[in-house]
């Protein structure tokens, strides 16, 4: 059981998490913590926990009493920490004296999602093509709708948008930073070796791009709400021009976000997820269909759930990714799985015997993908676009109306609906 409660004068104060204090948001299994005392110290106590009133239910560490004086950057040494979970801490130290103070006040931080785990793409506006050569001087905003259900226990975004991006929730401004996020050196650049002006080695490589995470609870009401986000050129989208050849550009304008939700009953829920659920309660999916999903990223690997839980018969998946078609099948959730290519469809129509599917969800946003879910459905099969975004090039009469296919979006879900997969979720185990 851990206890806060304590009758000494004196306390460790000014807690901070990698120099920061407030929200810190944490990439690293080991974050160093650091406090201000008000007197000597030889000892010390960390604790660390799930549960904001440290109870000591949520107990994930307790470093035990650690003779030492440090109070400065010590690193946090327990368990692996959960992607997107926050985390409490206190301390209390010991003096000269042998005399403990008082635990400190809390503070926290959050984990930031892993590489994989975003159940978020990179999107930008469709006039913007993905070139570095082409200067635009519109600034794409972005707008998306979602609704929260009662007992609301805490809400984040994670966010990122290149060059910056400024965030509002139901018309305010999310957090008091400019110019976010930080300038990194995106991406590799080969073409520098080619400009005598810079003299940089060409393989010169980026490792990073920053991202922000920003608690949004006290913002939110319950039922509809709406979130928008503006991005600007930054040092991302430089005018490609002689005059600037110090400052070649990478690309233009991305945005990348995540919202979570957390309520009191524990469930936690991504909007992405009750996006893919209204779109297959919208084709609906039973024990007679075939499935096809095309990418498999966080949304795509999501779709796939559910379908299985619905009792598709068979569950076929397309994605260039090595790494998320491994996952795909250690999570046992596809029985055939391709990569795209030219003989993509006939793999699929074999796989199929002969037929085809009967339910498509492209969770890629690509022209390809697309084009794929439609053609591999069979005569007056239905077809799911989930998320915006991307373009799709078909011939209408062939694929579309000889076959007498519908094609549905989604692109939000209602407060209802998700209370729905909520409750499904839950019974499901998933």
């Amino acid at each position: 059981m851990v206890l806060m409660a304590g009758c000494s004068d004196f306390r460790p104060e000014a807690l901070r998490c990698e120099y920061q204090d407030g929200l810190v948001l944490v990439d690293t299994d080991s974050p160093r913590l650091s406090w201000i005392n008000s007197t000597d110290q030889t000892a010390c106590q960390i604790i660390v926990s799930t549960d904001r009133k440290m109870s000591g239910k949520g107990l994930v560490w307790d470093s035990g009493k650690v003779a030492s004086g440090e109070s400065h950057l010590v690193p946090y040494a327990g368990p692996a920490l959960e992607p997107m979970t926050e985390y409490w801490w206190s301390v209390r130290i010991w003096n000269g004296k042998g005399k403990a103070s008082a635990w400190s006040k809390p503070a926290r931080w959050v984990k930031g999602p892993s590489p994989d785990g975003w159940d978020a793409e990179w999107i930008g506006a469709p006039w913007q093509e993905d070139e570095r050569g082409n200067w635009y001087t519109r600034y794409p905003m972005f707008r998306k709708e979602f609704n929260v259900e009662s007992g609301l226990e805490s809400a984040k975004v994670f966010i990122s948008g290149l060059g910056y991006f400024e965030a509002r929730l139901n018309g305010e401004k999310i957090g008091d930073d400019f110019l976010a996020p930080g300038l990194t050196d995106y991406t590799r650049r080969p073409f520098l070796g080619e400009n005598p002006r810079i003299p940089l080695d060409p393989d010169v490589t980026a490792y990073r791009t920053l991202y922000l995470c920003y608690d949004i609870a006290g913002m939110l009401r319950e039922g509809g709400n709406a979130i928008g986000v503006t991005l600007g050129n930054g040092f991302f989208h430089t005018r490609p021009t002689a005059q600037s050849a110090q400052c070649e550009p990478y690309g233009v304008p991305r945005l990348i976000a995540r919202i979570e939700l957390t309520y009191k009953d524990g469930a936690q829920v991504a909007c992405g997820f009750g996006t893919v659920y209204e779109a297959i309660e919208k084709i609906g999916i039973s024990g007679n269909d075939a499935v096809l999903v095309t990418g498999l990223g966080p949304v795509g690997l999501a779709t796939l759930m559910l379908c299985k839980a619905l009792g598709a018969n068979q569950l076929i998946g397309v994605e260039m990714n090595d790494y998320r078609i491994e996952l795909a099948k250690k999570l046992g959730l596809v029985d055939n799985v391709f990569k795209p290519g030219e003989d993509t469809l006939d793999k699929i129509i074999e796989a199929t015997g002969g037929r085809g599917v009967e339910k498509s969800i492209d969770c890629s946003a690509s022209d390809p993908g697309r084009q794929l879910a439609i053609r591999a459905a069979h005569d007056y099969g239905k077809i799911a676009f989930v998320g915006e975004g991307g373009t799709c090039n078909f011939n209408p009469s062939p694929d579309i109306i000889h076959g007498q296919k519908t094609i549905y979006g989604s692109w939000v879900t209602s407060l209802w609906r998700m209370e729905e997969l909520v409750d499904r979720l839950v019974r499901w185990g998933i």
